[in-house]
């Protein structure tokens, strides 16, 4: 989400729209780009993120 400035954002975790409108398109195409370098490559990707999460949040 981004505020109205768009000076600052954060993540939506949670809201309650009054009214709601949602589309759908059809994309018969996806293109992933992961980063190549040592971090990355290292990463362990089963550890819980939960803490990670926790501080980006703060």
């Amino acid at each position: 989400m981004l505020n109205p400035s768009l000076k600052y954002g954060g993540h939506l975790l949670e809201c309650q729209p009054r009214q709601v409108q949602a589309g759908v398109q059809l994309i018969n195409t996806l293109e992933l780009v992961l980063p190549m370098n040592l971090d990355y490559l290292t990463c362990d990707f089963q550890r819980n993120i939960d803490q990670d999460l926790h501080e980006a949040e703060k």
